[in-house]
């Protein structure tokens, strides 16, 4: 497979942009040919698009935005995730001790799809760098 250009597109930091942020992966996937799993993609990025949602945004009720670009790189899809909420560590996030219908799953869900994935704190939001590998 070759290599296909980057795209980027941006979207507000609330709950309504899950599903064209969805979409916008499922068109690059589609016009790239990619023959990987769509399907998993999408559902890794919405796992980190909620989260993102949910507590940088504090549920969308904090103006932000999220930029998304994808680009498939030596046949591996790459999807970036940048926002401009307040910078996160990694080492405060858990859901350990939560029902799941109280949230804490998406990042273990979103780990055991990715064959890899990098959060990392910026000076204005956060990143969070998924890959995954054709089947």
């Amino acid at each position: 497979m070759a290599d296909a250009g980057a795209q980027t597109a941006s979207f507000a930091g609330t709950a309504e942009s899950l599903a064209p942020a969805r979409d916008f992966l499922r068109r690059y996937l589609t016009d790239a040919g990619w023959p990987g799993s769509d399907l998993d993609a999408v559902i890794a990025l919405g796992e980190i698009i909620q989260n993102v949602v949910r507590h940088g945004f504090h549920g969308g009720r904090t103006e932000g935005t999220i930029t998304i670009t994808v680009e498939i790189l030596n046949d591996r899809l790459v999807v970036l995730v940048e926002d401009i909420a307040p910078p996160s560590l990694q080492l405060g996030w858990s859901g350990a001790g939560r029902r799941p219908h109280e949230g804490g799953l998406g990042l273990g869900i979103a780990r055991r799809i990715a064959s890899k994935i990098d959060f990392q704190p910026v000076e204005n939001g956060n990143r969070a760098l998924l890959e995954f590998l054709p089947e």
